[in-house]
């Protein structure tokens, strides 16, 4: 970005650089000169790099997967875009968005994900036109478990991450390993839930709200993770999906006349680390 408002309010933006990679350049130039080191040729953009430079410095980056829990601990929207880029690098030879989410098709195919419902057109998900389903969210998730690399860079309730301060009482911090999003009239959650019987419950919770989400859907994704803790001690099946306009619901659950929840030993905090969370939260 080349400028930034003063103050953050609804549809003020940073203003982006015409050109990233030149603009980069540029501000490592300045930093420099500003340590007293030279720069003759000034900063441009290349084809190709001439024949007899040297490498002054080098930065190698962390592991792929350690990149890739970052992005999904801290939803980080910059992280999301790039390895989309990337994804269109390596299965196309393009590292553009377009055959980044191409690419991103086709794995979800080869991974038999449902894609009637899937339309990816962004790697970060701040783009209204794309779509996903819980179906197919649910098939993601348990194709590759709750042991696997994708369940380990999970935000985790009360701990560092998107879900520190969520989710964080006595009964659901520490158990709760997932992955939130948030638009003005989209909200959701999904991941995996350690029970008080020490079993793995898969879920997904995904809401469209106009003209915004209202608190009352973000609340419910609290009630929903207090009944899947005690499962299998919750109301039946048909009372957690939704009903369609105009249908009566089903009784009201009552725990007063439900056999007693078994109870949740809180998970043990580890030391906490310091980090920064990213906005919005898509």
């Amino acid at each position: 970005f080349v400028a930034f408002p003063e103050v953050r309010e609804p549809g003020v933006f940073s203003t982006p650089a015409g050109d990233p990679a030149l603009h980069t350049a540029q501000a490592f130039d300045d930093l420099l000169e500003v340590r007293e080191v030279t720069i003759l040729g000034g900063s441009r953009n290349v084809v190709e790099l001439p024949e007899g430079l040297v490498e002054i410095a080098s930065i190698e980056s962390l592991p792929l997967i350690e990149i890739v829990d970052e992005m999904l601990t801290f939803s980080d929207n910059t992280t999301a875009e790039l390895l989309l880029k990337e994804l269109g690098l390596a299965f196309a030879d393009d590292g553009s968005t377009d055959s980044g989410a191409l690419a991103a098709f086709e794995i979800l195919g080869t991974a038999a994900i449902d894609l009637t419902s899937v339309r990816v057109v962004d790697g970060s998900g701040l783009s209204d036109v794309n779509r996903l389903s819980c179906d197919a969210i649910i098939a993601l998730l348990e194709s590759h478990g709750a042991d696997s690399a994708l369940a380990a860079g999970l935000a985790v309730s009360g701990r560092p991450g998107t879900l520190a301060f969520r989710f964080s009482g006595p009964l659901l911090s520490g158990r709760v390993h997932a992955k939130s999003g948030s638009l003005t009239t989209v909200t959701g959650l999904a991941g995996f839930v350690e029970t008080a019987r020490d079993e793995t419950v898969t879920f997904a919770y995904v809401v469209n709200e106009e003209p915004a989400v209202s608190q009352l859907m973000l609340d419910l994704q609290t009630s929903l993770l207090q009944y899947l803790i005690n499962f299998p001690d919750a109301p039946p099946i048909e009372e957690l999906v939704p009903l369609p306009p105009g249908d009566e619901p089903h009784a009201v659950y009552d725990a007063a006349t439900a056999p007693p929840p078994p109870t949740a030993t809180p998970v043990p905090a580890p030391t906490p680390i310091p980090a920064e969370t990213t906005e919005p939260d898509a």
